[in-house]
């Protein structure tokens, strides 16, 4: 493997561990992993990031790129599609970089899905913040022993 191949492996695997480490620590899925390292038939299908424990539904089809070329986004997606058989979204996850002086620089870093997929997610985002205003309505009905804990459960969902 020739230096260029080695760095640019090497660059995609921590891009994914950081990505890993990065939504594991949001607290809202059960915890996710490389899936090279755990299932690598789910690497094959072009899906980098996964749960540990494959029988937990993870909505997102995700492929983290870290790349100083410019990625054929409709490309990567139709491709990334073809192995998606239930609902699941594909999102590419992208760090641009920039070569000065052999340093790889980040220029920027991108979430890139289908059009539909982007209102899919904002229109469910918005069903549960509608959701959340009508519990807050109710919120002194609700029986003081259950406050608590429903005030930890939305605490711990950052709501």
């Amino acid at each position: 493997m020739n230096k260029g191949n080695k760095r640019n492996l090497i660059a995609g695997q921590v891009y994914e561990e950081y990505l890993v480490k990065k939504l594991n620590n949001l607290g809202v899925f059960a915890t996710l992993c490389r899936s090279v390292e755990i299932h690598p038939s789910l690497d094959a299908q072009m899906m980098d990031i996964c749960p540990v424990d494959s029988n937990l539904k993870f909505p997102y089809h995700i492929q983290a790129k870290s790349t100083v070329k410019t990625v054929q986004y409709y490309k990567l997606l139709e491709d990334m599609d073809q192995f998606i058989k239930d609902n699941r979204i594909p999102v590419i996850l992208h760090k641009k970089t920039v070569n000065e002086s052999n340093r790889y620089l980040t220029q920027g870093s991108y979430a890139i899905l289908f059009e539909n997929d982007f209102f899919r997610v904002i229109k469910e985002l918005e069903s549960y913040r509608k959701a959340y205003q009508e519990l807050m309505q109710f919120w002194d009905t609700i029986p003081e022993e259950y406050k608590n804990e429903t005030h930890q459960n939305l605490k711990d969902l950052n709501l």
